[in-house]
């Protein structure tokens, strides 16, 4: 699942891609003609663990999220919190 030519935000450690970058890459519409989603912190869990290749909890996510302010924003969704890229990382990503 990872995407070939993705725009490095955030270093990963040894070398490997990082959960902010992984976040990034889920939350980028396949397509130019896609909307940019936005999921909740457990969808978010789900999609990193496919692309990180290992478990990846809900908290380790909301800590990046909430550490890269920059980068996620929070919008309602049905009446539910969910998360999706700022303007700025729109802007980096595309």
């Amino acid at each position: 699942m990872p995407r070939p030519n993705f725009p490095v935000l955030i270093a990963g450690r040894k070398g490997q891609r990082s959960i902010a970058d992984s976040l990034a890459s889920v939350l980028t519409p396949t397509t130019s003609r896609d909307e940019w989603p936005a999921f909740s912190f457990a969808k978010l869990a789900e999609l990193v663990s496919q692309d990180q290749g290992y478990s990846v909890s809900g908290s380790t996510i909301r800590s990046t999220i909430y550490t890269h302010k920059n980068l996620f924003e929070s919008v309602k969704v049905n009446g539910r919190i969910a998360w999706r890229l700022t303007a700025s990382a729109r802007k980096l990503v595309r």
